[in-house]
């Protein structure tokens, strides 16, 4: 689980507990739900690479303003929840962040799923 995702669980985000934000279906751990979406589609040539990597922002603090301002599932559940929910949830998640810092510098583990296809 993600930094980020820990600390949605405080305003119920969906699938928090296992997921990438928000639970989405292109998630890497979905199974390969979007490339059969795509098939069934009539899409052909579907191919899924996983892609891992590191994401290095400068600080915690630069990563909790990339996931507040830019991921629309956190913006959402952060306008719903109150100042004090947004606080215990910033509180956790540049916790968490931090726990991945190497010389000051956070390096987040990251995991994702490139899929394409062709009409």
């Amino acid at each position: 689980m993600g930094p980020l995702c820990g600390g949605m669980g405080e305003v119920g985000c969906p699938g928090h507990e296992d997921a990438g934000a928000g639970g989405r279906a292109d998630d890497p751990r979905a199974g390969g739900a979007v490339a059969r979406l795509l098939r069934d589609a009539g899409m052909r040539d579907v191919a899924e690479t996983d892609v891992r990597g590191f994401l290095e922002p400068a600080s915690a603090a630069e990563y909790w303003a990339y996931c507040t301002q830019v991921l629309a599932p956190v913006v959402a559940e952060l306008a719903a929840a109150n100042s004090a929910a947004r606080a215990r949830i910033q509180a956790t998640v540049l916790g968490r962040v931090r726990a991945f810092d190497r010389d000051g510098q956070p390096r987040l583990p990251l995991h994702a799923r490139c899929i394409t296809a062709a009409k």
